[in-house]
């Protein structure tokens, strides 16, 4: 009580939201060259994100290859130019042709989309000349 009057002090405090981690750790999907089909990656593990993030295939190049994804080792299924792909911490993703032309190539980016569409990786497959 001050002078007969009595203050009351509020502290507001700002509250920061966090939108979370979204740029992984590096990975490296290794290409392929000259391989028989099935043409399958080596696996990647998706670390480093405290949130969910999108991938984003961009094909840049395509002799008719038929584009496919595995996550966490569950069924291949196919994705084309522009598709997508949700990761969460310690995912695991790979990628395989499994039908092509002959002398085919498949090249394309990885894209972070939850990460100013930052590419993660390009990765070049090719099929054997039979």
């Amino acid at each position: 009580m001050f002078g007969g009057m009595s203050y009351k002090l509020s502290i507001l405090r700002k509250k920061t939201v966090s939108s979370g981690d979204v740029t992984p750790n590096a990975v490296d999907w290794f290409d392929q060259f000259f391989s028989p089909l099935p043409i399958t990656t080596n696996s990647q593990t998706i670390t480093g994100i405290d949130t969910t993030i999108t991938l984003r295939i961009d094909v840049t190049s395509d002799d008719g290859m038929n584009l496919q994804y595995s996550k966490n080792s569950g069924a291949n299924t196919n994705i084309s130019n522009g598709g997508t792909i949700s990761m969460s911490n310690n995912d695991t993703l790979l990628f395989n042709v499994n039908s092509g032309p002959a002398g085919g190539t498949i090249v394309f980016d990885v894209v972070n989309q939850s990460d100013s569409n930052t590419i993660l990786d390009t990765i070049t497959l090719n099929r054997e000349m039979i």
